[in-house]
């Protein structure tokens, strides 16, 4: 199981960081265990993170950026709930699908 940020629980053969030769921990264990995987991903709307600006780098304490206009972040931070749980199995009841619609407009850039 990988509990990570969203960034590094996905598979980098679907962005555009694979062409740079970049893995996440999503594709490693995804290439190593298959459906026997499970990752959860974790976003957030503003606040700090502990990171490194390079691999092997020193951590420095960072400020996340506000979650973009009509960004998913948004949707979720206008609940007002301070965290919850969005189940995303396919057989799961509780459907998703609304995650899936790209939220975009020209506020976002």
């Amino acid at each position: 199981m990988v509990w990570a940020h969203n960034s590094h629980v996905g598979d980098a053969r679907a962005t555009e960081v694979s062409a740079d030769g970049q893995l996440t921990l999503g594709q490693l264990a995804r290439e190593r265990y298959g459906d026997e995987a499970r990752l959860l991903g974790f976003s957030t709307y503003r606040g700090t993170v502990t990171a490194a600006s390079e691999w092997g780098g020193i951590a420095e304490r960072k400020t996340v950026q506000p979650g973009l206009p009509n960004s998913v972040e948004e949707l979720m931070h206008e609940t007002d709930k301070e965290s919850f749980y969005v189940p995303m199995r396919d057989d799961d009841r509780v459907s998703a699908d609304a995650l899936d619609d790209v939220r975009w407009d020209a506020r976002s850039g």
